[in-house]
């Protein structure tokens, strides 16, 4: 099983970002009308989300949805982005990844920003624990996100010592 980020950005125009627990991109699509159905459906075939990120304070009705029928966290900012937080999480990810987001519209760039952002809530907690085990599974790391203990999962892959 993987895990994942969800970063969506609706409106007229559907636009999805997924992130494994590493910050890696693994996906972005948009569309419209059926497309969206299209992309939502590849996105339910393939599983593994386990948060939905969404760059304004108040999910709308829709996002909810998604994130209930994915069995996914809601991941959302306490108030809404702004456009310059965005720049900036899309320059470090294109700093760090070196993947170049200048063909990405709007839309997609907005969904990439709020998985950024979700993923950048996780980053330290996560950095903590490849700190102390540097070859974790993302498994491994969604488990210590959701309040597993270091030295449990220490045990669980050195053994007893």
């Amino acid at each position: 099983m993987e895990y994942k980020i969800l970063g969506i950005d609706t409106g007229i125009a559907f636009a999805v970002a997924v992130l494994d627990l590493d910050g890696k991109l693994c996906l972005i699509k948009c569309g419209k009308g059926r497309e969206k159905e299209a992309i939502l459906e590849e996105i339910l075939s393939n599983g593994g989300i386990k948060y939905v990120a969404f760059d304004r304070a108040k999910a709308p009705k829709e996002i909810k949805q998604i994130s209930a029928i994915l069995g996914a966290e809601l991941c959302l900012p306490k108030r809404n982005l702004p456009s310059k937080r965005k720049e900036r999480l899309l320059k470090k990810f294109e700093k760090r990844s070196g993947i170049k987001l200048d063909r990405l519209n709007k839309h997609e760039k907005d969904a990439l920003s709020s998985a950024l952002y979700c993923y950048s809530l996780l980053e330290k907690r996560i950095k903590k624990l490849t700190d102390k085990i540097p070859k974790v599974t993302q498994k491994e790391k969604y488990e210590y996100l959701k309040g597993k203990y270091i030295s449990e999962i220490k045990k669980e892959i050195y053994g007893k010592k």
